[in-house]
């Protein structure tokens, strides 16, 4: 019995165990994944050995595509998700949009043509009352004119009044001095005439 044991460990008979030599062929597979991991390579003999180039591991993920690669797991991809560029329309929604646009558009020249009549008015009303001042204007000028003309004969005629009043006072001034003299004359003629009757 012990040599059947003995002889199932050696890796002949009934062992127990794994042989021996399993284990080690274990061990250096899990030293050879150990080495790629941390990027190794291994030899011919079974030896890990630095490698110049990293070792990319791969996911179960990478089978099916991540959300950043996959183009079926991107956000609007989806036939669900799907908008359509154009909608089409009804014919009477597009008579309707049709007829609000001729609206608009007919509005919009009414506004025009009231703007350029309201110009044109007020031009008119403008130039209108702009002469109407002038006019005004020109008559206040007019009256301050004829005032001030009034005023200049007003001058005149007071000057030739007062030119003939200095003359009529010379004239009288004149009279009554040769008045006075006779007086005087007379008066001395009466008082001789007595002294010679006496």
């Amino acid at each position: 019995m012990e040599r059947e044991i003995n002889n199932g460990s050696n890796g002949g008979g009934f062992g127990y165990g794994p042989p021996r030599q399993e284990k080690k062929e274990r061990k250096r597979v899990n030293a050879v994944d150990v080495g790629n991991e941390k990027g190794h390579h291994t030899t011919e003999g079974g030896i890990a050995e630095p490698c110049s180039q990293p070792v990319v591991k791969k996911s179960r993920h990478d089978d099916e595509g991540s959300p950043l690669t996959n183009p079926k797991n991107e956000m609007g991809a989806g036939p669900e998700n799907t908008i359509p560029e154009e909608i089409g329309l009804s014919k009477a929604m597009e008579d309707d949009i049709q007829q609000t646009r001729q609206r608009v558009e007919y509005f919009t020249n009414q506004v025009s043509e009231l703007l350029e009549a309201g110009r044109a008015s007020f031009l008119d009303a403008s130039t209108v009352w702009e002469e109407g001042i002038v006019q005004v204007h020109q008559k206040i000028l007019e009256r301050w004119e004829e005032n001030i003309e009034g005023l200049r004969n007003l001058d005149i005629v007071n000057e030739e009044i007062s030119a003939r009043l200095r003359e009529a006072r010379d004239v009288l001034q004149k009279l009554q001095g040769s008045a006075s003299a006779m007086r005087r004359t007379r008066t001395e003629k009466t008082g001789a005439a007595t002294s010679d009757g006496q």
